[in-house]
């Protein structure tokens, strides 16, 4: 082979590689951006109807206690209310609304 057919090759063969490359590095960035497209529009916490009503209840001065001894609680789950009284045990939401004067949605 002549020197001429060994250059000539070894830029074909350097041509050819390069673009294969840049094809391979487009092809990734474009599953990078599907990928994070598809995650942010699927997977984003959705936003709960009961938002307003849980800090309606925080507003109003309802906390809510699991087991805490300082506190003087002995059963779980226990609310305390702003004015001081408490309910222990599973509460609806409507009976804990009225307690503090918020509205369910």
């Amino acid at each position: 082979m002549s020197k001429f057919s060994e250059k000539r090759e070894e830029q074909a063969t350097a041509a050819s590689s390069g673009p294969r490359w840049l094809w391979v590095g487009i092809a990734l960035v474009i599953a990078v951006v599907g990928w994070g497209a598809y995650y942010f529009l699927y997977f984003q916490k959705p936003v709960s109807t009961l938002d307003g009503f849980a800090k309606c209840l925080n507003a109003k001065g309802a906390t809510l206690y699991g087991i805490c001894k300082q506190a003087g609680v002995k059963n779980f789950p226990t609310w305390q209310f702003a004015d001081g009284s408490r309910m222990e045990g599973p509460q609806p939401l409507a009976v804990l609304g009225d307690k503090a004067g918020c509205r369910l949605p």
